[in-house]
Protein backbone atom coordinates (compact mmCIF):
# COMPACT_ATOMS: atom_id res chain seq x y z
CA UNK A 1 0.00 0.00 0.00
CA UNK A 2 2.57 2.43 1.05
CA UNK A 3 4.49 2.04 -2.13
CA UNK A 4 1.19 2.74 -4.13
CA UNK A 5 1.37 6.18 -2.41
CA UNK A 6 4.70 6.98 -2.99
CA UNK A 7 3.79 6.51 -6.88
CA UNK A 8 1.16 8.54 -6.58
CA UNK A 9 2.79 11.19 -5.04
CA UNK A 10 5.39 11.31 -7.89
CA UNK A 11 2.97 11.24 -10.61
CA UNK A 12 0.53 13.90 -8.91
CA UNK A 13 3.80 15.77 -8.91
CA UNK A 14 4.57 14.99 -12.38
CA UNK A 15 0.58 15.73 -13.48
CA UNK A 16 1.48 18.86 -11.40
CA UNK A 17 4.35 20.79 -12.98
CA UNK A 18 2.53 19.46 -16.62
CA UNK A 19 -0.32 21.80 -15.59
CA UNK A 20 1.69 24.95 -14.40
CA UNK A 21 4.12 24.05 -17.69
CA UNK A 22 0.48 24.47 -19.62
CA UNK A 23 -0.91 27.48 -17.81
CA UNK A 24 -3.82 25.38 -15.76
CA UNK A 25 -3.42 26.98 -12.49
CA UNK A 26 -6.75 25.40 -11.39
CA UNK A 27 -5.84 21.85 -12.04
CA UNK A 28 -2.56 22.50 -11.30
CA UNK A 29 -3.14 23.51 -7.45
CA UNK A 30 -5.14 20.66 -6.87
CA UNK A 31 -2.69 18.32 -8.08
CA UNK A 32 -0.76 20.54 -5.31
CA UNK A 33 -2.78 20.09 -2.65
CA UNK A 34 -3.64 16.43 -4.03
CA UNK A 35 0.47 15.37 -3.72
CA UNK A 36 0.51 16.94 -0.07
CA UNK A 37 -2.73 15.29 1.05
CA UNK A 38 -0.85 11.98 -0.70
CA UNK A 39 2.57 12.91 1.59
CA UNK A 40 0.28 12.95 4.85
CA UNK A 41 -1.31 9.51 4.08
CA UNK A 42 2.28 8.05 3.37
CA UNK A 43 3.64 9.22 6.82
CA UNK A 44 0.42 7.86 8.85
CA UNK A 45 1.05 4.75 6.99
CA UNK A 46 4.70 4.88 8.21
CA UNK A 47 3.79 5.59 11.43
CA UNK A 48 1.27 2.95 12.21
CA UNK A 49 -1.42 5.44 12.22
CA UNK A 50 -5.01 5.25 10.29
CA UNK A 51 -5.39 7.09 6.82
CA UNK A 52 -8.92 7.06 6.96
CA UNK A 53 -9.29 10.84 8.29
CA UNK A 54 -7.11 12.05 5.15
CA UNK A 55 -9.94 9.81 2.66
CA UNK A 56 -12.32 12.56 2.41
CA UNK A 57 -10.17 14.99 1.32
CA UNK A 58 -8.56 13.28 -1.24
CA UNK A 59 -12.16 12.20 -2.40
CA UNK A 60 -12.92 15.95 -2.61
CA UNK A 61 -10.28 16.73 -4.57
CA UNK A 62 -10.56 14.18 -7.48
CA UNK A 63 -13.49 15.57 -7.87
CA UNK A 64 -12.33 19.04 -8.06
CA UNK A 65 -10.43 17.45 -10.25
CA UNK A 66 -12.61 16.20 -12.29
CA UNK A 67 -14.39 19.29 -12.67
CA UNK A 68 -11.66 21.25 -14.23
CA UNK A 69 -10.42 18.65 -16.41
CA UNK A 70 -13.93 18.02 -17.95
CA UNK A 71 -13.19 22.06 -19.42
CA UNK A 72 -9.68 21.51 -21.41
CA UNK A 73 -9.11 19.41 -24.36
CA UNK A 74 -10.19 16.12 -25.35
CA UNK A 75 -6.57 14.98 -26.00
CA UNK A 76 -5.46 16.51 -22.40
CA UNK A 77 -8.76 15.39 -20.46
CA UNK A 78 -8.20 11.89 -21.47
CA UNK A 79 -4.62 11.47 -19.68
CA UNK A 80 -5.90 13.76 -16.61
CA UNK A 81 -9.10 11.20 -16.52
CA UNK A 82 -6.87 8.02 -16.63
CA UNK A 83 -4.83 9.54 -14.00
CA UNK A 84 -7.86 10.00 -11.57
CA UNK A 85 -9.42 7.08 -12.25
CA UNK A 86 -6.43 5.23 -10.98
CA UNK A 87 -6.47 7.69 -7.70
CA UNK A 88 -10.09 7.01 -7.48
CA UNK A 89 -8.87 3.46 -7.11
CA UNK A 90 -6.06 4.33 -4.41
CA UNK A 91 -8.38 6.34 -2.49
CA UNK A 92 -10.78 3.36 -2.43
CA UNK A 93 -8.42 1.13 -0.90
CA UNK A 94 -7.38 3.42 1.70
CA UNK A 95 -10.75 4.01 2.65
CA UNK A 96 -10.76 0.34 3.39
CA UNK A 97 -7.56 1.12 5.33
CA UNK A 98 -6.16 -1.98 4.21
CA UNK A 99 -2.39 -2.69 5.03
CA UNK A 100 -2.75 0.47 6.92
CA UNK A 101 0.27 -0.42 9.19
CA UNK A 102 3.48 -0.48 7.37
CA UNK A 103 6.80 -1.10 9.14
CA UNK A 104 7.96 2.16 8.41
CA UNK A 105 8.96 5.28 5.87
CA UNK A 106 12.61 4.29 6.04
CA UNK A 107 13.69 8.23 6.10
CA UNK A 108 17.33 7.77 5.93
CA UNK A 109 18.58 10.50 8.77
CA UNK A 110 20.48 13.26 7.59
CA UNK A 111 24.43 13.04 8.22
CA UNK A 112 25.60 14.11 11.78
CA UNK A 113 27.95 16.86 11.88
CA UNK A 114 27.92 16.35 8.26
CA UNK A 115 29.86 12.86 7.85
CA UNK A 116 28.48 10.77 10.25
CA UNK A 117 27.74 7.66 9.87
CA UNK A 118 30.81 6.81 8.28
CA UNK A 119 29.44 4.00 6.73
CA UNK A 120 25.68 2.90 6.88
CA UNK A 121 26.02 -0.43 7.40
CA UNK A 122 23.87 -1.50 10.62
CA UNK A 123 20.31 -2.19 9.67
CA UNK A 124 18.41 0.49 12.20
CA UNK A 125 16.36 -2.48 13.63
CA UNK A 126 19.15 -3.76 14.53
CA UNK A 127 20.85 -0.69 16.02
CA UNK A 128 17.59 -0.50 18.40
CA UNK A 129 17.92 -3.80 19.49
CA UNK A 130 21.06 -2.53 20.47
CA UNK A 131 19.97 0.48 22.21
CA UNK A 132 17.17 -1.74 24.38
CA UNK A 133 20.09 -4.35 25.13
CA UNK A 134 22.46 -1.79 25.96
CA UNK A 135 19.98 -0.43 28.83
CA UNK A 136 19.18 -3.57 30.15
CA UNK A 137 23.02 -4.35 30.79
CA UNK A 138 23.23 -0.78 32.75
CA UNK A 139 20.33 -1.65 34.69
CA UNK A 140 21.27 -5.06 35.99
CA UNK A 141 24.25 -3.31 36.72
CA UNK A 142 22.60 -1.05 39.47
CA UNK A 143 21.23 -4.09 40.85
CA UNK A 144 24.60 -5.99 41.50
CA UNK A 145 27.06 -3.10 41.86
CA UNK A 146 28.74 -3.12 45.51
CA UNK A 147 29.31 0.35 45.37
CA UNK A 148 26.88 3.34 45.61
CA UNK A 149 28.20 5.47 42.90
CA UNK A 150 28.30 2.00 40.60
CA UNK A 151 24.33 1.35 41.53
CA UNK A 152 23.46 5.55 40.47
CA UNK A 153 25.54 5.05 37.74
CA UNK A 154 23.86 2.08 36.44
CA UNK A 155 20.89 3.45 37.05
CA UNK A 156 21.28 6.59 35.04
CA UNK A 157 22.80 5.46 32.08
CA UNK A 158 20.48 2.39 32.00
CA UNK A 159 17.17 4.54 32.38
CA UNK A 160 18.19 7.12 30.25
CA UNK A 161 19.22 4.89 26.91
CA UNK A 162 15.55 3.34 27.71
CA UNK A 163 13.71 6.41 27.55
CA UNK A 164 15.45 7.69 24.48
CA UNK A 165 15.20 4.63 22.38
CA UNK A 166 11.38 4.25 23.82
CA UNK A 167 10.49 7.64 22.63
CA UNK A 168 12.85 7.92 18.99
CA UNK A 169 11.28 8.20 15.73
CA UNK A 170 12.72 4.52 14.59
CA UNK A 171 10.12 1.55 14.00
CA UNK A 172 11.12 -0.43 17.20
CA UNK A 173 9.95 2.50 20.19
CA UNK A 174 6.32 3.61 21.81
CA UNK A 175 6.18 6.67 21.03
CA UNK A 176 7.91 8.62 18.34
CA UNK A 177 8.65 11.80 19.96
CA UNK A 178 12.89 12.13 19.38
CA UNK A 179 13.94 12.94 15.71
CA UNK A 180 16.17 10.54 14.58
CA UNK A 181 19.30 12.81 14.14
CA UNK A 182 18.50 13.59 18.29
CA UNK A 183 18.52 9.77 18.77
CA UNK A 184 22.43 9.68 16.66
CA UNK A 185 23.72 12.85 18.47
CA UNK A 186 22.88 11.43 21.60
CA UNK A 187 23.93 7.64 21.06
CA UNK A 188 27.80 9.67 21.03
CA UNK A 189 26.97 11.74 24.03
CA UNK A 190 26.02 8.74 25.76
CA UNK A 191 28.61 6.35 25.01
CA UNK A 192 31.21 8.72 26.01
CA UNK A 193 28.96 9.16 29.51
CA UNK A 194 29.19 5.34 29.81
CA UNK A 195 33.06 5.12 29.00
CA UNK A 196 33.88 8.30 31.44
CA UNK A 197 31.79 7.50 34.48
CA UNK A 198 33.58 4.70 36.09
CA UNK A 199 36.71 7.24 36.62
CA UNK A 200 34.72 10.20 37.12
CA UNK A 201 32.84 8.39 39.36
CA UNK A 202 35.94 6.64 41.11
CA UNK A 203 34.03 3.27 41.30
CA UNK A 204 36.89 1.04 38.55
CA UNK A 205 38.54 0.19 41.13
CA UNK A 206 35.93 -0.60 44.02
CA UNK A 207 33.54 -2.39 41.23
CA UNK A 208 35.90 -3.61 38.14
CA UNK A 209 33.61 -5.56 36.44
CA UNK A 210 30.93 -3.29 36.23
CA UNK A 211 32.94 -0.44 35.51
CA UNK A 212 34.34 -2.95 32.07
CA UNK A 213 30.64 -3.68 31.76
CA UNK A 214 30.04 0.58 31.20
CA UNK A 215 33.41 1.01 29.27
CA UNK A 216 32.55 -1.94 26.72
CA UNK A 217 28.51 -1.00 26.61
CA UNK A 218 29.76 2.74 25.79
CA UNK A 219 32.22 2.09 23.67
CA UNK A 220 29.89 -0.90 21.50
CA UNK A 221 27.29 2.41 21.50
CA UNK A 222 30.16 4.55 19.68
CA UNK A 223 31.35 2.17 17.17
CA UNK A 224 27.72 1.02 16.47
CA UNK A 225 26.64 4.60 16.11
CA UNK A 226 29.58 5.04 13.35
CA UNK A 227 28.19 2.11 11.25
CA UNK A 228 24.55 2.31 11.26
CA UNK A 229 22.24 3.24 8.73
CA UNK A 230 19.99 5.77 10.91
CA UNK A 231 16.32 5.86 9.63
CA UNK A 232 12.88 7.44 10.62
CA UNK A 233 9.96 6.10 10.54
CA UNK A 234 7.79 8.94 10.86
CA UNK A 235 9.75 11.88 9.92
CA UNK A 236 9.76 13.44 13.43
CA UNK A 237 11.00 17.41 12.88
CA UNK A 238 10.28 17.52 8.94
CA UNK A 239 8.03 19.34 6.62
CA UNK A 240 5.67 17.59 4.37
CA UNK A 241 7.90 18.93 2.04
CA UNK A 242 11.07 17.62 3.33
CA UNK A 243 9.96 14.07 3.71
CA UNK A 244 8.24 14.22 0.13
CA UNK A 245 11.71 14.90 -0.97
CA UNK A 246 13.71 12.13 1.20
CA UNK A 247 11.14 9.95 -0.47
CA UNK A 248 11.92 11.11 -4.03
CA UNK A 249 15.57 11.02 -3.03
CA UNK A 250 16.53 14.57 -2.81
Amino acid sequence: MQRDVREAIYRADELSRSAHESQHEPIAQVLDGLRTALVHADRALGGGRSVLPIVPDLVRMLDELAGFTDRIGPEVRARYHEAIESFRALSARLGRDLDSVSPSLELPAKPLLGALPLARVIPQDVHSVMDYAAAATCLATALWAESTSARVAGAMLGSSVLCVSALTDYRLSAVKLIPIEAHEAIDHVWGLAAIAAPFVLGYWKRDPAVAALHVLTGASTILASLFTDYRAADGVGRTPEEIDAALRGD
